[in-house]
């Protein structure tokens, strides 16, 4: 178990029941960037971003009544204020005076997850935009005809009538593509 322990690619840490670090081996070292030193002086929830801190005791307190948690995903502060992201199980240890925590450095995925958002929502809004242009440019001509038509006297009732419905027809298009859109994202209708 020994050579599990420190040969691992997870983090694994050994916590007292107030989160203070009893022992680790050197992946939890590397996902963190502290000396041996620094976090025997410190605590899981103290290395916890503020946003997660009360989570963080949640989850503690859970470990302590129930004996595990699973996939608990956080952010702590690493050296010189590095923002880590981890995926952590935790179970209570057999003398139910220390936890057990095995980590997982989730950062790169988390970014790459956050990156391929952004390029999806770019793609969204250029097809968006593709639409749209069509009846934007047509609504476009329509008024401009009208004000022109208008400064030479020569707008007839008739046409005023027949170029608000075009418009009023465009812009029910562009609504109509706005719920596709958002039909789209929340998953109620197919691509």
């Amino acid at each position: 178990f020994e050579t599990i322990f420190y040969n691992s690619k997870d983090g694994i840490a050994i916590l007292d029941l107030d989160s203070n670090f009893l022992n680790f081996n050197n992946e939890y070292l590397h996902i963190v960037g502290l000396t041996r030193e620094e976090l025997l002086q410190t605590s899981c929830v103290k290395l916890t971003v503020a946003e997660d801190i009360e989570k963080t005791k949640e989850v503690v307190q859970k470990v302590i009544e129930t004996g595990f948690v699973q996939n608990f995903e956080k952010s702590c502060i690493g050296k010189g204020n590095k923002r880590v992201t981890v995926n952590m199980s935790l179970s209570l240890m057999p003398d139910k005076k220390r936890i057990l925590i095995s980590t997982k450095d989730v950062t790169y995925l988390k970014q790459l997850a956050s990156k391929m958002k952004l390029l999806e929502m770019s793609e969204m809004m250029g097809n968006i935009a593709h639409q749209w242009r069509q009846p934007l440019s047509l609504i476009s001509v329509v008024a401009s005809g009208i004000k022109l038509r208008n400064e030479y006297g020569s707008l007839e009732k008739e046409e005023i009538e027949t170029n608000m419905d075009r418009v009023l027809e465009q812009t029910n298009y562009l609504s109509k593509t706005i719920d596709d859109f958002r039909n789209l994202i929340d998953g109620t209708e197919e691509a």
